[in-house]
């Protein structure tokens, strides 16, 4: 018998188990604790990933704010000095010292001015874009890697334990005062992009994790606990997804406030029942 029909024949034969009630193939499946570790540990290495991109935001803050300090004490001893006319130099090159600024000013144009247009009348900007790209191929990484062939029973509740894991940081991000415009000095627009791009992507996970499961979504499995508060939140969070869309926020903005907290309200109570531990 070759290696992989023995690596299979436990999933084979598991089909029932005390008293002739089906017990899915994965539960059995050997690969079962790996299963269980990669469930969590990959969440927290993906906190990880994004606690050192946080990291990194609050030393460049702190450089910029030891820059402008040093600029200023700067400006503050040339006024002390008398000052003496400048005699021409015939040198017309540019100072060195100028070369970060100008990269900063021009990453600051490319990433929130160019822009892409999306319907008739609303635009996505680039940083908006590369944001939500860069953040949706990290999770889907930590979320298949190491799945052997993308099979269901690997990736199927990774899915899920990473979006869980992933969910504090959206209050973290909302708000015009927070914690990470603290610590950073981002702008509450580019905070507010990011919170969206959050959303975003979790909602992409939420919807991988919730669609494999459809097939056992049977009566008798809709009333266990585990699948209707599922059920709730994933719904939860799709209307949350649908009335924070640029038309419903524009046009409706207190409406969609209010219902924001409601549903996010919803969506929080289906997760703690569905995840307690």
């Amino acid at each position: 018998m070759s290696a992989t029909a023995h690596a299979a024949s436990p999933s084979s034969s598991s089909a029932s188990s005390g008293g002739g009630h089906a017990i899915p193939s994965h539960l059995n499946s050997p690969w079962r604790p790996y299963q269980l570790w990669q469930r969590r540990v990959y969440p927290n290495q993906v906190w990880i990933f994004v606690g050192t991109a946080l990291g990194l935001l609050v030393i460049f803050n702190i450089i910029h704010h030891l820059r402008v300090r040093s600029r200023k004490n700067a400006l503050l001893r040339n006024l002390n000095v008398p000052t003496e006319k400048a005699e021409p130099t015939g040198n017309n090159t540019v100072s060195w010292r100028r070369l970060p600024r100008a990269v900063e000013t021009g990453f600051k144009i490319a990433a929130f001015r160019w822009t892409i247009p999306y319907g008739r009348t609303y635009v996505l900007s680039l940083a908006e874009v590369f944001f939500t790209v860069g953040y949706l191929a990290a999770l889907l990484i930590w979320s298949f890697i190491n799945s052997h062939g993308a099979q269901q029973p690997f990736w199927s509740q990774r899915t899920g334990a990473i979006a869980y894991k992933q969910f504090m940081l959206l209050p973290l991000l909302a708000g015009k005062n927070n914690i990470i415009t603290l610590l950073t000095g981002l702008s509450y627009e580019k905070i507010n992009i990011m919170h969206r791009a959050i959303a975003r992507t979790l909602f992409i996970l939420i919807l991988l994790h919730t669609f494999q499961k459809v097939e056992s979504f049977s009566r008798a499995n809709l009333t266990q606990e585990r699948y209707y508060t599922g059920v709730m939140g994933t719904v939860a969070f799709g209307a949350i997804f649908l009335t924070s869309l640029r038309p419903a926020r524009s046009n409706a903005f207190e409406l969609f406030l209010i219902i924001h907290i409601i549903l996010v309200a919803v969506f929080l109570a289906g997760m703690y029942f569905h995840q307690p531990e």
